[in-house]
């Protein structure tokens, strides 16, 4: 694989790692923006891109790692490029193509068009009743506002290397979206993989560009809601000589979770499915995944994990509701998880990423 302009096996990797959250990416996105800012007030004005060596995101994350990635424009020839497309030469000078969508822009789609990608059709208007019989929101509608987003953009195109999660359900194993492993897929394709959320969208029936093989899709947070340990992986393959992996991992403000000890004493089966509880089974097996990669993560000598997530206490925002006094209580919970963690992202800048431009 041809890397970006400027890396190299370099001894120091810095990876973007983005939860899963549904309409919570608001948090993620502002998070974003307050980086590209102390990167900014650092004298780095490339775009986010470009300062990280891999960007892997699931689910929400998924959608915008594409969005950081996908170029404004598809030049694909080689000519004066070291990466198809997405270096251009300005009085002999090479620079970075320009993303499709600024952080700003992806705020705007999902604050815009939330109504679109969750949108209800007739028999999913019944409710609970209707999702007896089909999943909560219109896979078309979804499907449309992404093929808008990415157009004929392929995987391939992605301005750095980047990975997004699902969940192959004929063969029952997890799937990575790979820019350089399996480059032929869409844009749009693996956006919709990676956010077919059972119960909320139909699953993602996507064919093989190499195969032609029909492949089933789910949301990939039911294997990594918080791809980190894949994105870790991932770039020790493609850096196999780097001595340090920077992880900045970024989540959506998931709620803190617990069972009281008195009803633990009496849990049946419908204690652990019931919607009304919370769906404790579902909550245990996210909390799983998030400590089994802290703690895998944090015990390796060769990577410095910085996780910014926040939380919301035990009153948990819903990956769904899109409603005008929930979208503005995210973008307030986001505004302050920005400014807590100010220090710490420009700390992350300082310390890994400016070091490189100097």
């Amino acid at each position: 694989m041809k890397l970006p302009f400027g890396r190299t096996e370099q001894r120091d990797v810095t990876i973007l790692s983005l939860d899963g959250g549904g309409i919570r990416g608001i948090i993620p996105i502002t998070i974003l923006i307050a980086l590209q800012k102390q990167l900014e007030s650092l004298g780095l004005h490339q775009p986010l891109y470009t300062y990280f060596d891999l960007i892997a995101g699931t689910s929400t994350g998924g959608l915008i790692a594409l969005g950081l990635t996908a170029p404004q424009e598809l030049e694909r020839h080689d000519d004066h490029q070291i990466k198809k497309g997405f270096w251009k030469r300005k009085n002999d000078k090479p620079e970075p193509l320009l993303p499709a969508m600024t952080l700003e822009n992806l705020l705007e789609l999902y604050e815009t068009r939330s109504g679109d990608i969750f949108s209800k059709g007739p028999l999913r208007q019944l409710g609970p009743l209707g999702q007896f019989f089909m999943e909560k929101y219109d896979e078309q509608s979804l499907a449309e506002v992404l093929r808008e987003v990415f157009g004929t953009r392929l995987m391939e195109d992605a301005m750095t290397p980047l990975v997004v999660t699902a969940y192959e359900c004929i063969e029952g194993t997890p799937y990575l979206f790979r820019s350089y492993r399996n480059p032929a897929f869409s844009m749009a394709e693996a956006a919709r993989a990676t956010t077919a959320a059972p119960t909320y969208f139909s699953p993602a029936f996507i064919p093989s560009p190499d195969t032609g093989k029909e492949l089933c899709f789910i949301d990939g947070g039911v294997v990594a809601n918080n791809p980190s340990l894949y994105a870790y992986l991932e770039a020790k393959r493609l850096f196999p000589q780097a001595r340090k992996f920077h992880m900045l991992s970024i989540g959506t403000a998931g709620s803190l979770f617990s069972l009281p000890m008195q009803g633990l004493k009496r849990m049946g089966i419908l204690d652990w499915v019931t919607p009304s509880k919370g769906v404790p089974l579902l909550h245990i097996y996210s909390s799983g995944q998030y400590h089994t990669t802290e703690q895998v993560l944090t015990s390796l000598p060769e990577v410095t994990y910085d996780r910014i997530a926040g939380n919301q206490g035990n009153k948990p925002i819903p990956m769904d509701d899109i409603s005008r006094a929930h979208i503005l209580r995210l973008k307030r919970t986001a505004a302050h998880i920005a400014e807590t963690e100010k220090q710490r992202l420009r700390e992350y800048c300082t310390s890994y990423i400016a070091p490189r431009y100097r």
